[in-house]
């Protein structure tokens, strides 16, 4: 069982520390067992240089942290033999059936080259060998856009 008092002064001490050194510029944090919130608290702020402090309602870009659990659950999966690192992932997202690749002209725009001439597997999306790239002006899309734009790869 948890010490609630001592839970409560490392993770606090650290977090002020984290803080001061500039690990973090902020952090919402609860600690649960048994289904039981055992500690609760946030620090900081949500963007540098702006007076918003974290509260529990804050949203925060989770980017590159996803990568292991989603790992993990796709390696979980393999072992129940209920997908395999070689099958194509239109298999289980079918709108990746067409994909076509494209490539920059420096403009903004991009040339269409067709669609692809091998299928992009699950192993290549856990590897980020695919070709498939995020960020910059996908992030700047309409969710419409996104939903046309994944069907098309972007080789920068």
């Amino acid at each position: 069982m948890l010490n609630p008092e001592k839970l409560a002064k490392n993770i606090e001490e650290r977090a002020q520390k984290d803080l001061l050194e500039g690990n973090i510029g902020g952090c919402a944090l609860i600690v649960k067992e048994s289904g039981k919130t055992v500690y609760q608290n946030c620090f900081g702020y949500e963007r540098l240089g702006k007076d918003m402090p974290v509260t529990e309602k804050s949203l925060f870009r989770l980017a590159s942290m996803t990568k292991p659990i989603t790992v993990s659950c796709a390696l979980a999966l393999m072992d129940e033999g209920k997908i395999s690192l070689c099958d194509p992932i239109e298999k289980y997202l079918p709108e990746c059936k067409k994909m076509h690749l494209r490539t920059p002209n420096g403009d903004g725009t991009f040339e269409d080259h067709g669609v692809l001439s091998e299928k992009i597997t699950v192993e290549q999306l856990l590897c980020h060998s695919s070709g498939i790239v995020s960020g910059g002006m996908f992030d700047r899309m309409t969710d419409k856009d996104k939903k046309q734009e994944m069907r098309h790869i972007n080789i920068m």
